[in-house]
């Protein structure tokens, strides 16, 4: 990689950043090479990559932070201090659906039809949970969401530990061949996954 100083920036030669454009190749990141997965909601728990589980068909993911922020000032001067405070975030879900696993479903997999149909209020039957009123989804989930770059190289690993969805829709139109799903998510705490423990 070339220097990142202004003091070498020449804008008549290569690119900002890096030397070649070899320093680049095969190293983006999109959605044809990241993909969601479930595991135990807790992150020291998730030991075993065999028990992990993908989640296909994902249209759309989206995570969101925000951090509280608080803003001072004082009695005699125009300034201002900041103090920072807790953080805290959300993830968003777009799924196609089909005759399979329902976003619900899979975002669920470990349990059974017999523990489904357990709950008081049913999340809904054989493939097919649609009522997030059930007691079921007060049992949290964890969610990963893996990067890799086109080398098959892990780029940045998210675990979202202790996640409970807190809405979900359904939606399809006259006009188009497929019928969608999305849900909201909101999550207890963020871990990075190193890199060196998920081989692509």
């Amino acid at each position: 990689m070339g220097s990142n100083l202004l003091k070498d920036w020449e804008y008549r030669k290569g690119w900002v950043g890096h030397d070649s454009a070899e320093d680049y190749l095969g190293k983006h990141i999109n959605a044809e090479s990241s993909i969601v997965c479930v595991g135990d909601p807790v992150f020291s728990n998730n030991t075993n990559l065999d028990s992990i589980k993908t989640v296909g068909l994902v249209q759309q993911f989206g995570h969101r932070e925000g951090k509280q922020i608080g803003r001072g000032f004082e009695i005699g001067s125009r300034g201002n201090f900041l103090v920072p405070g807790r953080g805290a975030g959300s993830l968003a879900i777009g799924r196609m659906l089909f005759a399979g696993p329902s976003l619900l479903r899979a975002l669920y997999p470990d349990v059974t039809d017999e523990e489904a149909q357990a709950f008081f209020r049913k999340p809904g039957f054989g493939s097919a949970f649609f009522n997030v009123n059930s007691e079921l989804f007060n049992n949290p989930t964890g969610l990963f969401f893996l990067m890799f770059d086109m080398r098959m190289q892990l780029y940045a690993g998210l675990f979202f530990e202790v996640c409970y969805i807190s809405g979900h829709s359904l939606s399809m139109t006259s006009g188009t061949n497929m019928a969608a799903e999305n849900a909201s998510i909101m999550y207890q705490e963020i871990y990075q996954v190193d890199p060196g423990l998920i081989e692509g």
